[in-house]
């Protein structure tokens, strides 16, 4: 999936509130986490938690040279989201929705009951075994089965377990207003998605205010509220094991009795009873944020902004696994799966602050054009988690920690917080709009390095040249409306290892000593003061044009290395500590990109054709001789979680 060369999305499920795509940006550049940073009106944010209705534009970073300024973060890419503001000074009301249904598609076709017997015969007969199924069995599946499916069951696991309405709908309501002085767009938005399951759902609540303050000439602001609240609920054991157990079980076997009891399923693993029997996952993600920024032009070429962003997020997690009792038809007892009913309630709660200033200077002096941009940035996080626990539930109804078995339970807690600050400076310089460059720098710090590891140096540039600004492209500036041609070269860094591996982290438990349970704390891992920062090294080159003022073409090559990757590597096992991490890895990424559009219209009618291709080969150039097994695996010389196995 994908409109934009070099980007692709991958959806790996539909379920409600879990259907995100995971998006990369020129393939995979490292071994550790490859997600792209998300911008919303420049505070990192996710795609998923925010509204479609409400955004005004996306654009999507890919070369070092335009990332570089938003940091160590970057160097996977980088989406910028801005929302819709205020305009005009009426009041306007706005409201849209929709309403569908969905259902699941390209689903497996299931052998009945009678097929699958036959073809398990077959494979026994196939490999020297006698057949599993009598002649005699089979028959009466044939003869008396749809009368008796107790004795004789053929069960539609997929019919029985896709009950869900997967109905969708999606409501929002927007108020535009103001005066010269202030305004503002206030946002309502609801989304309810139903799963194509019992127990599935997502629904989501969005408010969203935003405000625009001209103070005088020389001062404004801006004030940016948002508060969302979502619910995800699905199955106690969830989606994935029920959807592995309804195409895994032949239909041989009984889902539900004719007295209405489950049935055995598989040794007690019932989809049915899981979807709508089984206890239920609900996680609350309730968060609010402020965007709020201060704007100061003293002169019409200069321009000071500070700006600063609190974000309060909790999630609220509750898993009720429920025991499930499964019945023989004539009412005896079988299987009971789960073994007991269990309980699991856990928070987090998080706070995320962001403060920026930035200093502009823009001037153009006859035929020159120079803008420079110097600023800094601080960001901190910290986050508070518990968790508890108990099993035991004699009456499943009441799901409540008190209601469990008091001799089995258990509760955990703690926390983590980082911190970023950053200088960066960028400087523009064109000549006529027609020979441009662009240099940038930044200097990182990240918490999560030791003394004299904290800082990183990560410059960048990049130059354009607007070949049909030129006097010899004017005879065909009518054919070739923009023809311009562009290189950058950047480093960025990343930071996102984990927290604190330099440090030696104690691990705090329980042990029995002298049949006495007592608290203990170890030292499980060597530290390695000596981990820095990841960095990724980036050269472009490329062409923009526009034809015909209809059809506009893109083309890049790209070549990008990511070294001082994290990785294990191996130690001396009489040390008797587990190895710590070290920057050694290197991986390569090799690519290209072409994207064509063309805009035409016929009379009042407007259309858009769009046609895009990439390539990227990525390579895993160096793991220090520790080559990983496993279906799939990192291993030298090959992409990264290429499969691995004998080749015949």
């Amino acid at each position: 999936q994908g409109l934009m060369p070099g980007v692709t999305v991958i959806q790996r499920s539909g379920r409600p509130g879990g259907d995100a795509g995971s998006i990369r940006i020129r393939g995979i550049g490292t071994l550790g986490n490859p997600d792209p940073l998300v911008l919303i009106d420049n505070i990192e944010g996710s795609m998923n938690s925010i509204d479609p209705n409400l955004i005004e534009s996306i654009s999507v970073l890919k070369d070092a040279a335009s990332s570089s300024i938003y940091g160590s973060r970057a160097a996977n890419g980088v989406i910028l989201i801005t929302t819709k503001r205020a305009k005009g000074s009426r009041i306007s009301v706005n409201y849209n929705n929709y309403i569908g249904w969905q259902t699941p598609t390209n689903l497996p076709k299931m052998a009945n009951a009678v097929d699958h017997m036959i073809l398990t015969n077959e494979a026994y007969v196939n490999v020297g075994r006698s057949p599993l199924y009598s002649d005699d069995l089979i028959q009466k599946f044939r003869t008396v089965g749809a009368s008796n499916r107790d004795q004789y069951p053929d069960t539609d696991w997929q019919k029985e377990v896709l009950t869900g309405s997967g109905l969708q709908q999606s409501h929002f309501l927007s108020v535009n207003g103001g005066s010269e002085k202030i305004r503002f767009l206030t946002s309502l938005g609801y989304l309810d998605q139903k799963g194509v399951i019992e127990n599935s759902s997502f629904k989501r609540f969005t408010l969203r205010n935003n405000m625009d303050i001209q103070f005088s000439k020389k001062f404004s602001a801006r004030a940016d509220v948002q508060l969302v609240a979502a619910t995800t609920v699905e199955p106690g054991r969830g989606s994935e094991e029920v959807f592995h157990w309804m195409n895994r079980i032949p239909a041989n076997q009984l889902g539900i009795n004719s007295n209405g009891t489950w049935g055995d399923g598989w040794n007690g693993d019932n989809p049915i009873a899981m979807s709508r029997d089984g206890g239920t996952r609900k996680n609350n993600s309730p968060y609010v944020f402020l965007n709020a920024a201060l704007v100061y032009k003293p002169i019409s070429w200069l321009t000071a902004e500070v700006a600063y962003s609190p974000k309060f997020a909790l999630s609220i997690d509750k898993n009720f696994n429920k025991a499930i009792q499964a019945y023989k038809p004539d009412g005896t007892l079988s299987f009971l799966a789960p073994a007991k009913s269990t309980l699991t309630e856990a928070d987090s709660r998080s706070l995320y602050t962001t403060l920026r200033g930035t200093l502009t200077f823009e001037k153009t002096y006859g035929d020159h054009g120079v803008k420079v941009l110097g600023g800094f940035s601080r960001e901190d996080f910290r986050n508070d988690n518990t968790s508890a626990y108990r099993e035991g539930f004699l009456l499943p109804n009441y799901q409540v920690l008190n209601a469990g078995a008091a001799d089995i339970q258990r509760n955990t807690g703690g926390a983590s917080e980082w911190a970023l600050q950053s200088a960066f400076g960028r400087i523009n310089y064109d000549y006529k709009q027609k020979y441009l460059l662009e240099a940038n720098a930044r200097y990182d710090g990240s918490s999560r390095f030791a003394k004299g590891r904290k800082y990183g140096f990560f410059p960048s540039v990049s130059a354009g040249w607007r070949i049909s600004q030129e006097a010899f492209m004017q005879p065909l500036s009518n054919v070739i409306n923009e023809f311009k041609l562009r290189a950058s070269w950047g480093q960025l860094g990343n930071q996102l290892i984990g927290n604190y591996p330099f440090m030696s982290s104690l691990q705090f438990g329980s042990y029995a000593l002298n049949k006495q349970i007592v608290n203990v704390v170890a030292l499980n891992t060597l530290a390695n003061a000596d981990i820095s920062w990841e960095t990724t090294e980036m050269s472009d080159i490329g062409l923009d044009m526009m034809l015909f003022s209809k059809l506009s073409i893109t083309a890049d090559y790209y070549s990008k290395r990511t070294r001082d990757i994290l990785l294990t590597l191996d130690i001396p096992a009489i040390i008797g500590l587990g190895a710590p991490s070290q920057n050694a890895g290197v991986v390569d990424n090799k690519g290209w990109e072409l994207g064509i559009n063309y805009r035409g219209a016929v009379k009042d009618f407007r259309y858009d054709v769009g046609f895009n291709i990439s390539d990227v080969k990525n390579k895993v150039i160096d793991m220090r001789g520790v080559n990983l097994t496993g279906l799939t695996a990192n291993r030298e010389g090959y992409s990264i979680g290429s499969l691995y196995g004998l080749q015949s």
